[in-house]
């Protein structure tokens, strides 16, 4: 399992999406931080779209608010319902 240290800047930076999921309930919905979505995730009938998936405790708010704030870095202005999000679980 991929944790989100360990997924390169270049590889994030190249992403069309990137989502997390919860690898310890796989009922937990995950997040959509960036990307197409109407694009489903990790398709493997379509290999011209590059999706990050990326494992993430869904009750980890710290590490989701670090990975958002390194999406923001490398991909530019986040999309409207991410800066929500954010704002949400910085509250």
């Amino acid at each position: 399992m991929r944790i989100p240290s360990v997924i390169s800047d270049h590889e994030l930076r190249e992403a069309d999406g990137i989502h997390t999921f919860d690898p310890a309930d796989p009922n937990a919905a995950g997040h959509q931080l960036w990307g197409n979505r109407t694009q489903k995730s990790a398709a493997p009938t379509n290999t011209d779209a590059r999706i990050v998936e990326i494992p993430l405790p869904s009750d980890d708010h710290a590490a989701l608010l670090a990975l958002i704030s390194r999406i923001e870095k490398l991909k530019g202005k986040l999309p409207p319902d991410v800066e929500v999000l954010r704002t949400n679980l910085s509250s």
